[in-house]
């Protein structure tokens, strides 16, 4: 599934375009998700794909 879902989305990305993943240590909400990925986005332009089951 998550290699289905990564081919899918380099498929529609630009060249040149970064894609990376980063865990929560633990489910604490999206918002909290997004501060975890904070130091590796730093003020750089992000997407976030969630995952549905």
């Amino acid at each position: 599934m998550k290699r289905q879902l990564l081919a899918e989305v380099q498929s529609i990305c630009p060249p040149g375009v970064t894609i990376m993943n980063v865990r929560q240590g633990e489910p604490l909400g999206l918002g909290h998700s997004i501060l975890c990925a904070r130091p590796a986005i730093g003020d750089n332009p992000f997407v976030v794909v969630l995952r549905t089951l």
